[in-house]
Protein backbone atom coordinates (compact mmCIF):
# COMPACT_ATOMS: atom_id res chain seq x y z
CA UNK A 1 0.00 0.00 0.00
CA UNK A 2 1.25 3.49 -0.89
CA UNK A 3 0.65 6.29 1.60
CA UNK A 4 2.27 9.31 3.12
CA UNK A 5 4.11 9.33 6.41
CA UNK A 6 1.82 10.61 9.15
CA UNK A 7 4.26 13.30 10.24
CA UNK A 8 4.79 14.80 6.76
CA UNK A 9 2.54 17.80 6.18
CA UNK A 10 1.18 18.57 2.73
CA UNK A 11 1.36 15.07 1.25
CA UNK A 12 -1.90 13.27 0.62
CA UNK A 13 -2.75 9.65 1.17
CA UNK A 14 -2.69 7.60 -2.01
CA UNK A 15 -4.22 4.17 -1.72
CA UNK A 16 -3.57 1.15 -3.93
CA UNK A 17 -6.91 1.92 -5.57
CA UNK A 18 -5.77 5.38 -6.71
CA UNK A 19 -2.49 4.01 -8.01
CA UNK A 20 -4.24 1.21 -9.90
CA UNK A 21 -6.75 3.64 -11.39
CA UNK A 22 -4.11 6.05 -12.63
CA UNK A 23 -0.75 4.34 -13.16
CA UNK A 24 -0.61 2.97 -16.67
CA UNK A 25 -3.33 5.28 -17.94
CA UNK A 26 -0.84 8.10 -18.47
CA UNK A 27 1.58 7.76 -21.38
CA UNK A 28 3.71 10.88 -20.74
CA UNK A 29 6.53 10.94 -18.16
CA UNK A 30 5.70 12.52 -14.80
CA UNK A 31 6.61 16.17 -14.18
CA UNK A 32 10.01 17.01 -12.70
CA UNK A 33 11.37 16.27 -10.07
CA UNK A 34 9.41 12.97 -9.94
CA UNK A 35 11.04 9.87 -11.44
CA UNK A 36 7.89 7.80 -11.80
CA UNK A 37 4.11 8.14 -11.54
CA UNK A 38 3.94 6.32 -8.21
CA UNK A 39 6.21 8.97 -6.63
CA UNK A 40 4.15 11.71 -8.25
CA UNK A 41 0.88 10.26 -6.96
CA UNK A 42 2.17 9.84 -3.42
CA UNK A 43 4.21 13.03 -3.05
CA UNK A 44 2.57 15.67 -5.23
CA UNK A 45 0.23 18.14 -3.55
CA UNK A 46 -1.37 19.19 -6.83
CA UNK A 47 -3.17 16.98 -9.38
CA UNK A 48 -1.77 16.77 -12.93
CA UNK A 49 -2.67 19.66 -15.20
CA UNK A 50 -5.24 20.53 -16.49
CA UNK A 51 -7.26 18.90 -13.70
CA UNK A 52 -8.23 20.98 -10.69
CA UNK A 53 -8.63 18.12 -8.21
CA UNK A 54 -7.58 14.52 -7.74
CA UNK A 55 -11.28 13.55 -8.01
CA UNK A 56 -11.49 15.09 -11.51
CA UNK A 57 -8.18 13.42 -12.43
CA UNK A 58 -9.50 9.94 -11.46
CA UNK A 59 -12.87 10.43 -13.14
CA UNK A 60 -11.59 11.86 -16.44
CA UNK A 61 -8.86 9.21 -16.77
CA UNK A 62 -11.31 6.49 -15.80
CA UNK A 63 -15.06 6.34 -16.46
CA UNK A 64 -15.19 9.67 -18.35
CA UNK A 65 -11.99 9.20 -20.38
CA UNK A 66 -13.92 9.74 -23.65
CA UNK A 67 -15.64 12.92 -22.40
CA UNK A 68 -14.09 16.30 -23.24
CA UNK A 69 -12.65 17.97 -20.14
CA UNK A 70 -13.61 21.64 -19.73
CA UNK A 71 -14.08 22.11 -23.49
CA UNK A 72 -15.66 25.56 -23.40
CA UNK A 73 -17.12 28.31 -21.25
CA UNK A 74 -20.85 28.85 -20.79
CA UNK A 75 -21.80 32.40 -19.88
CA UNK A 76 -24.32 32.80 -17.09
CA UNK A 77 -25.73 35.87 -15.45
CA UNK A 78 -26.13 36.75 -11.79
CA UNK A 79 -25.87 40.49 -11.34
CA UNK A 80 -22.96 40.69 -13.69
CA UNK A 81 -22.12 38.40 -16.56
CA UNK A 82 -19.80 35.56 -15.64
CA UNK A 83 -18.58 32.42 -17.36
CA UNK A 84 -19.13 28.85 -16.28
CA UNK A 85 -16.74 26.15 -17.47
CA UNK A 86 -18.31 22.69 -17.16
CA UNK A 87 -15.92 19.96 -16.06
CA UNK A 88 -17.11 17.77 -18.93
CA UNK A 89 -19.50 17.84 -21.87
CA UNK A 90 -21.11 14.96 -23.72
CA UNK A 91 -23.58 16.23 -26.31
CA UNK A 92 -26.18 18.27 -24.42
CA UNK A 93 -25.04 16.99 -21.03
CA UNK A 94 -22.76 19.11 -18.84
CA UNK A 95 -20.87 17.35 -16.03
CA UNK A 96 -19.82 19.01 -12.79
CA UNK A 97 -17.53 16.96 -10.54
CA UNK A 98 -17.99 17.91 -6.87
CA UNK A 99 -16.33 16.87 -3.66
CA UNK A 100 -18.27 19.49 -1.69
CA UNK A 101 -19.78 22.96 -1.89
CA UNK A 102 -17.64 25.59 -0.20
CA UNK A 103 -20.18 28.44 -0.03
CA UNK A 104 -23.85 29.24 -0.56
CA UNK A 105 -22.82 31.48 -3.46
CA UNK A 106 -21.25 28.48 -5.18
CA UNK A 107 -24.51 26.56 -4.76
CA UNK A 108 -26.54 29.43 -6.19
CA UNK A 109 -24.19 29.63 -9.18
CA UNK A 110 -25.53 26.32 -10.48
CA UNK A 111 -29.11 27.59 -10.36
CA UNK A 112 -28.02 30.59 -12.46
CA UNK A 113 -26.11 28.35 -14.86
CA UNK A 114 -29.13 26.11 -15.36
CA UNK A 115 -31.27 29.17 -16.07
CA UNK A 116 -28.68 30.40 -18.60
CA UNK A 117 -28.25 27.25 -20.68
CA UNK A 118 -30.63 26.04 -23.37
CA UNK A 119 -33.58 23.87 -22.37
CA UNK A 120 -32.04 20.96 -24.29
CA UNK A 121 -28.98 20.95 -22.04
CA UNK A 122 -28.74 19.33 -18.62
CA UNK A 123 -26.25 19.87 -15.81
CA UNK A 124 -25.40 16.58 -14.06
CA UNK A 125 -23.37 16.39 -10.85
CA UNK A 126 -20.84 13.66 -10.11
CA UNK A 127 -20.33 13.51 -6.35
CA UNK A 128 -17.24 12.15 -4.65
CA UNK A 129 -19.10 10.65 -1.70
CA UNK A 130 -22.50 10.35 -0.07
CA UNK A 131 -24.02 12.66 2.53
CA UNK A 132 -21.45 15.45 2.40
CA UNK A 133 -22.79 18.31 4.52
CA UNK A 134 -23.66 21.65 2.99
CA UNK A 135 -21.75 24.72 4.21
CA UNK A 136 -23.20 25.98 7.48
CA UNK A 137 -25.65 23.06 7.80
CA UNK A 138 -26.90 22.72 11.37
CA UNK A 139 -27.42 19.35 13.02
CA UNK A 140 -30.93 17.95 12.78
CA UNK A 141 -32.69 16.24 15.66
CA UNK A 142 -31.63 12.87 14.29
CA UNK A 143 -27.96 13.99 14.28
CA UNK A 144 -27.64 14.31 10.50
CA UNK A 145 -26.98 17.50 8.56
CA UNK A 146 -28.49 18.78 5.32
CA UNK A 147 -26.31 17.37 2.56
CA UNK A 148 -25.50 17.96 -1.11
CA UNK A 149 -28.00 15.32 -2.23
CA UNK A 150 -30.82 17.11 -0.35
CA UNK A 151 -30.00 20.36 -2.16
CA UNK A 152 -29.66 18.70 -5.57
CA UNK A 153 -33.02 16.93 -5.18
CA UNK A 154 -34.78 20.09 -3.99
CA UNK A 155 -33.41 21.95 -7.02
CA UNK A 156 -34.14 19.08 -9.43
CA UNK A 157 -30.56 18.38 -10.53
CA UNK A 158 -29.63 14.87 -11.59
CA UNK A 159 -26.57 13.40 -9.86
CA UNK A 160 -24.55 10.24 -9.42
CA UNK A 161 -21.54 9.18 -7.40
CA UNK A 162 -17.98 8.51 -8.50
CA UNK A 163 -18.43 4.88 -7.40
CA UNK A 164 -21.53 4.46 -9.64
CA UNK A 165 -20.34 6.47 -12.62
CA UNK A 166 -19.62 3.57 -14.99
CA UNK A 167 -23.18 2.26 -14.61
CA UNK A 168 -24.64 5.79 -14.83
CA UNK A 169 -22.76 6.54 -18.07
CA UNK A 170 -23.96 3.26 -19.59
CA UNK A 171 -27.58 4.26 -18.86
CA UNK A 172 -27.02 7.84 -20.05
CA UNK A 173 -25.65 6.61 -23.38
CA UNK A 174 -28.80 4.46 -23.81
CA UNK A 175 -30.88 7.56 -23.03
CA UNK A 176 -28.95 9.57 -25.65
CA UNK A 177 -29.47 6.85 -28.28
CA UNK A 178 -33.21 6.82 -27.46
CA UNK A 179 -33.46 10.57 -28.17
CA UNK A 180 -32.06 10.19 -31.69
Amino acid sequence: MYHRRKSTKGFKRVTDSVVLKTVGLIKDPPPKPFNNWKDYLTKSKEPPKPYRSWLEFRIFLGPLKNVDYEPYKIPYTVVEKKNYIPDGVLGDYLFEVKGRFRTREEMNKYIHVRNSISEDMELIFILQSRNTSLPGAAKRKDGTRRCIEDWLQENEFRYTYESELVYFMRELKKEIKGKK
